[in-house]
């Protein structure tokens, strides 16, 4: 049975799914005007004919830094101006600041690296299963 449109394999003499790999393999496809796509992951190079998750990851930060009021007037105004007085006289400039609690990224991710991910942000009780 003949793969009828598919693409041939260069003769590289690489091991079955290493051409994918191979330098002349990516540079062809960089000349043809297709940049291959890799795993943000793992890095692999992902073939032309495979499945590829896309995603996109925020991470912010938060922190209830206002405690609770002990005070009839609430005392909020004092532990905000607290709190604001500690971030102007501290080391960090807002670059490094805004680096502490945010954080995005977006890519592709392959088969295996979506399955790792997934198990890893799923909590415990959904992968429990039936006992």
């Amino acid at each position: 049975m003949s793969d009828v449109g598919a693409r041939p394999k260069p003769s590289i003499g690489a091991v079955d799914g290493e051409w994918e790999q191979s330098p002349r393999f990516l540079a062809t496809l960089t000349s043809m005007g297709e940049r291959p796509r890799t795993c943000a992951a793992c890095q692999r190079v992902l073939a032309a004919h495979e499945v590829y998750f896309r995603f996109s990851l925020v991470l912010e930060g938060e922190q209830d830094v206002l405690d609770a009021p002990d005070e009839a007037d609430g005392g909020h105004g004092d532990a905000l101006a607290e709190l604001v007085q500690r971030l102007e006289a501290g080391p960090e400039d807002a670059d490094e600041l805004e680096a502490q609690v945010h954080w995005e990224r977006s890519g592709v991710a392959c088969s295996e690296c979506r399955a790792v991910a997934v198990r890893m942000l799923t909590p415990a009780s959904e992968n429990a299963g039936p006992h």
